[in-house]
């Protein structure tokens, strides 16, 4: 695998490693056409246990909460409750696991953040935070293979499927990788995403030495975060850092710098994972700017070890239904689930490959969240090339030229669709609706 010219991994050959037929690849591929689907492979590992229930959207689960940690400043060097880091740190330290699969600052060709295998409590620490940067498991799958022990691997949708899909294949993966903890996450950006927000920042591209995608601001909400960076200015390191919102871009529904397999998954919740995190985008919690996670447990272990948690005093667990943990992330919803049918229909007449559709919603989609699915489509795929036609210019202009006016055309979709809604729901939303839209930025 290799990072290209659009900041996306990609597969250039086999290595001296792999000695099996090309074939084999597409049963370890979540696009391969030739695996079981997601809900096929949940349903073989958790459908048979004790208390477990189902939820069409989110899959299996034995429990769900909010919550957090209270154990020293895990929280606060989160990007959310700090959940994720405590349980890695838990299943190393209780000797369930010799090693935690995620991404670290830092690789072998200069890249800001790789896949490692972390065998420390402090290196599971120096691997919290969001890393909105492409990844690929490649060299950590290959130790895995010729270092006995056991593991945990954190990742997004696709990446915990394929691994769940390599564990068929080969039972000493099986073996090996004993949990698979989950992330919810909307879409991957390219590597390209956080050389933009630098140059947004007045760092050159190649200037930047690192990055904290979301870093909490005191006293703000927890959606009101700031990016900040360190690059190395006239010889010296220098931090910076921009209110997330000030940032043209960074409205994650435009999906600028979106990698385009994003668009073909319907798995919203992670259902093969052991255990899903997520931030809880939800009015109760938002306002409480230290950070707060959603946690689906598909697996009685870990959430045995979630409750012997919460009974010490380490993490603080409150049990919320999964009505409430499906409702955080709405728009991922509507994205990868309620609207995925006319998408893939609209990527097919592009020409783009699609898979085949698992999920097709009754209700059909109104006219106006059709105008927000193209538009999106629209900005996600002219951003790559926009962005390579700045680093050309040496100007961001060039890229602010083809995005800007798009990203208007996007906003108006965006505030037909309310508008409808509010129309729908009775007049007096209609003002509110107005009034919202109106108070909000172009982009």
């Amino acid at each position: 695998m290799r990072l290209n010219k659009r900041g996306e991994y990609e597969y250039i050959g086999l290595d001296t490693y792999y000695n099996g037929p090309v074939s084999e690849l597409l049963r370890v591929s979540a696009f391969g056409g030739m695996a079981p689907d997601e809900e096929s492979v949940a349903a073989d590992l958790y459908a048979s246990q004790d208390g477990v229930s189902y939820d069409p959207i989110s899959g299996y689960s034995v429990g769900s909460f909010a919550g957090w940690t209270e154990e020293g400043d895990l929280r606060a060097a989160g990007s959310s409750g700090g959940l994720t880091t405590w349980l890695l740190g838990e299943l190393l330290r209780l000797g369930h696991v010799d090693g935690i699969v995620h991404m670290r600052t830092g690789g072998p060709e200069g890249q800001l953040f790789t896949y490692q295998i972390s065998r420390t409590l402090e290196d599971i620490r120096a691997g919290a935070k969001s890393r909105y940067f492409p990844g690929e498991m490649s060299d950590v799958l290959r130790e895995i293979h010729q270092v006995p022990g056991h593991y945990a691997v954190v990742g997004i949708p696709s990446f915990i499927y394929e691994i769940r899909l390599l564990q068929r294949t080969d039972p000493l993966f099986r073996d090996r990788i004993r949990y698979l903890v989950g992330l919810i996450c909307g879409h991957q950006k390219t590597a390209n995403y956080a050389d933009y927000l630098a140059w947004r920042a007045g760092i050159p591209p190649g200037g930047l030495r690192s990055i904290d995608f979301r870093k909490k601001v005191p006293g703000e909400p927890a959606d009101r975060y700031s990016t900040e960076f360190i690059a190395k200015i006239d010889g010296v390191d220098r931090t910076c850092a921009l209110p997330q919102t000030k940032i043209f871009g960074t409205d994650w529904g435009l999906g600028f710098f979106k990698s385009n397999f994003s668009d073909l998954t319907q798995d919203a919740f992670n259902e093969t994972a052991d255990i899903v995190l997520g931030d809880a985008w939800l009015p109760e919690y938002t306002a409480d700017g230290r950070g707060t996670n959603v946690v689906l447990v598909r697996d009685r272990f870990l959430l045995d070890l979630l409750m012997r948690g919460a009974a010490s005093g380490c993490i603080y667990l409150e049990r919320i239904g999964v009505d409430r943990v499906v409702r955080s992330p709405a728009s991922l919803v509507r994205q990868s689930i309620l609207e995925a049918p006319y998408r893939l229909a609209l990527l097919a007449k592009r020409g783009e490959p699609t898979p085949v559709l698992r999920r097709s919603p009754a209700e059909r989609l109104p006219a106006p969240r059709k105008a927000v699915q193209r538009m999106r489509v629209l900005t996600s795929r002219a951003s790559h090339s926009a962005y390579l036609a700045a680093l050309q210019s040496g100007s961001l202009d060039a890229f602010d030229r083809v995005m800007r006016p798009l990203a208007v055309r996007y906003r108006l979709a965006q505030r037909a669709d309310h508008l409808q809604r509010a129309l729908a729901r009775g007049p007096r939303h209609v003002a509110s609706a107005v009034l919202h839209r109106v108070n909000r930025r172009p982009w």
